[in-house]
């Protein structure tokens, strides 16, 4: 299966580039971010990278709306509610952000370019949920953006694309950092990353300690 996905991924670097058709998984504030950017590059010009944008997201167990729900009828962009993911085929390239669930084998290998996780940690620490609150709960000073192609099993585990690193403000709250690096994750930008960026490290099966996730928007 490891080769058939880096086959689709090298194929999808040396193909035929944008406009792609993306279809998005998210759910929180950070995710938001992510997908106003991709609305963004999806507007009529010459350099457009989106052809076409849908969106995936959860079931909501709360009162009110998921952020990324609200923003994707705001934007007026069709909302398929996970497990249901849309037309089979249809898309080029997914892109993740704070989704909290894992995509199937099956699933990944329905875009040829592959699917970018957009993560807010500088893999391989604080893999898995709530890397921003374990960031500030444990007082690092740096964190940073991950930009990596997913692998299906296992949360963040595959080869990075792109990551950049940044300090952690003294004092700085959860919200906070969750609104610094949805920023910097939305300027890296995937799709970017995904025509002119190359793979600069495999997080393959890394042994890392078992922290246990914490509930709430931060994942």
């Amino acid at each position: 299966m490891r080769a058939r996905v880096l086959r689709a991924w090298h194929r999808g670097v040396r193909a035929a580039g944008p406009p792609w058709r993306v279809l998005f998984f998210g759910t929180d504030r950070f995710a938001v971010t992510t997908l106003r950017a991709l609305r963004a590059a999806g507007e009529p010009r010459e350099d457009s990278l989106v052809s076409r944008l849908e969106v995936v997201t959860l079931p909501s167990r709360l009162p009110g709306d998921l952020p990324v729900r609200s923003c994707a009828r705001e934007l007026q962009l069709p909302v398929h509610e996970w497990p249901h993911t849309g037309p089979v085929g249809q898309f080029d390239v997914g892109v993740v952000a704070s989704f909290g669930r894992l995509l199937s084998e099956d699933l990944i290998l329905q875009f040829p370019y592959g699917v970018l996780n957009v993560h807010p940690s500088c893999l391989p620490r604080w893999r898995g949920p709530a890397p921003i609150v374990h960031t500030v709960l444990h007082g690092d000073k740096v964190t940073g953006v991950t930009i990596m192609e997913i692998r299906p099993k296992r949360f963040d585990v595959g080869p990075i694309i792109k990551q950049e690193e940044v300090a952690v403000p003294p004092r700085c709250t959860a919200q906070e950092l969750e609104g610094m690096l949805a920023k910097m994750g939305a300027n890296m930008f995937p799709l970017q990353t995904l025509w002119k960026g190359t793979t600069i490290k495999l997080l393959d099966f890394v042994e890392v300690d078992n922290i246990p996730g914490f509930s709430g928007i931060y994942s």
